[in-house]
C-alpha cells in the first residue's frame, strides 16, 4: 500500500464507523437487570408447588408399586423366577404360546 492510499482509506474507515452504531441505547442494562429479575420471580413462584406435587406423587407411586410388586409375588403360582413373580408374568410354553384361544390367567 503506497503513502497515497491511506488517507483515503482513512476517509472509507471514518464513514463506516459514523454509519455503524457500537452502542446500546440508554437505559438497556436498566431494561435488561429488570426483565431477568421479573423471570427469575416467575420461575420461583412455580416451582415450589410443583417440587410439593412431585415429592407427594413420587411418594405415593413408589408405595403403589411396592404394594403390586408384594401382591404378585404372593399370589404367584410355580417356582418362577423372582423377576417373573414380581411383575406377575405368566409362564409361557409351546402350547399356551400356540392356543387360538385367549384365556385370562389367574
Amino acid at each position: 500500500m503506497t503513502h497515497a492510499d491511506q488517507p483515503l482509506e482513512q476517509l472509507i474507515r471514518d464513514a463506516l464507523a459514523a454509519t455503524q452504531s457500537t452502542r446500546f441505547a440508554d437505559g438497556f442494562a436498566e431494561r435488561s437487570v429488570a426483565r431477568w429479575h421479573a423471570r427469575r420471580r416467575a420461575e420461583r413462584s412455580v416451582l415450589p408447588p410443583l417440587s410439593r406435587q412431585f415429592r407427594r406423587l413420587a411418594a405415593a407411586s413408589v408405595a403403589a408399586t411396592v404394594v403390586i410388586a408384594l401382591y404378585n409375588i404372593s399370589s404367584a403360582t410355580g417356582a418362577g423366577p423372582l423377576s417373573e413373580r414380581v411383575l406377575g408374568i405368566a409362564p409361557v410354553t409351546l402350547e399356551s404360546a400356540y392356543a387360538l384361544s385367549v384365556t385370562p390367567t389367574p
